[in-house]
């Protein structure tokens, strides 16, 4: 229960500092990567306040079969309050951005972590909008959704199509 009451604590603290342009948990190993990083995760953060874009929270499920909405109920949150919480670090030296077994970025279904490569930079100028589709793809994950299926293009599809401008 004390845990519970702490996590809330918490969630109320971020959700009222956090704000357009201010992401406390961005730790990348250089300042362009940071502001690079920053600036999308203010489009993903747009991007998630249009009701068609949260309707991907209620298509997809965790691993218990539950929709993600649920999940962001039991955390009190909105996904626009979520994103902020979640920890975007460098992993630009991790196995998987160097096998380019991640193109982006990565995390595990459930952690509160998100691993960004160091590709992530030159993505997001080339195209902004689907660097953004896998910020919100990636925050899916740290909510509960798996892979296989679906497979990490479709979820990124299906992103792109609910979160377009």
């Amino acid at each position: 229960m004390r845990h519970s009451v702490v996590l809330a604590s918490l969630l109320s603290a971020s959700a009222a500092v956090a704000g357009e342009g201010d992401w406390p948990r961005v730790r990348m190993a250089t300042p362009m990567g940071a502001h690079t990083l920053r600036r999308a995760l203010d489009g993903a953060s747009q991007r998630l306040r249009s009701p068609r874009c949260q309707r991907l929270l209620s298509e997809f499920s965790d691993e218990r079969g539950r929709p993600l909405r649920a999940r962001l109920d039991e955390l009190q949150t909105s996904a626009t309050s979520y994103l902020p919480l979640v920890v975007f670090l460098d992993g630009s030296e991790s196995s998987q951005c160097r096998s380019n077994m991640a193109l982006f970025a990565y995390t595990t279904r459930g952690s509160r972590v998100v691993f960004v490569c160091g590709r992530f930079e030159r993505g997001w100028h080339r195209n902004p909008p689907r660097a953004e589709a896998v910020l919100i793809h990636e925050a899916l994950h740290t909510l509960g959704l798996g892979e296989d299926p679906p497979t990490s293009i479709e979820i990124t599809r299906r992103v792109q199509f609910y979160c377009s401008n």
